[in-house]
């Protein structure tokens, strides 16, 4: 109603918009924290922002990083080239976010000049999930069926249950 675009989001929680209005009009409206100029720190994770304060970044060993992007992937991809990463597509040509979404495996102490790049949106460390079905019976609660029948004299014998949730996610809304 203010008349603003929402950009995209940025790592914890926030969003990035341009709008036509005052500070202050965007600070009163409820729930918003924080107004203020878009600096590029504030593209990295958390975590990766405390590690470089740390110092943990100022070398060259390689970091495998996840790197959305508002808008011209090519252009980005060229300026994130120039730094001597390697630049790859995080998801297939047929994904949603193909467009939006780059694998991106640089040297730590060059993080801070991908934050730099203009139409970055957020910079996060990649990681792989790993399958842990062995484990998820223990972690929502599941206890052993009785090897019985039940009430009805039904065993469940024969039935295949299948059950997806959002842990399946894979950006694709084929999929989904």
């Amino acid at each position: 109603s203010l008349g603003g675009n929402v950009l995209g989001d940025v790592p914890d929680n926030g969003l990035l918009i341009n709008a036509d209005v005052t500070k202050s009009t965007l600070e009163a409206i409820s729930n918003v924290i924080f107004v203020g100029i878009w600096h590029p720190a504030f593209r990295l994770a958390p975590d990766i922002l405390s590690r470089i304060i740390s110092g943990e970044f100022n070398n060259t060993d390689l970091v495998l990083l996840d790197v959305k992007v508002f808008k011209n992937i090519e252009n980005v991809t060229a300026r994130i080239n120039e730094l001597g990463a390697s630049v790859n597509r995080l998801y297939g040509v047929n994904d949603i976010f193909y467009n939006e979404s780059l694998l991106v495996s640089i040297a730590k102490n060059k993080v801070v000049n991908l934050s730099k790049i203009p139409d970055i949106a957020n910079i996060e460390e990649h990681f792989v999930p790993r399958e842990e079905l062995s484990q998820s019976s223990v972690v929502v609660g599941v206890r052993e069926a009785a090897n019985q029948p039940n009430i009805l004299g039904l065993t469940g014998a024969g039935q295949t249950v299948g059950v997806m949730d959002s842990g399946l996610d894979t950006g694709n809304l084929a999929t989904l």
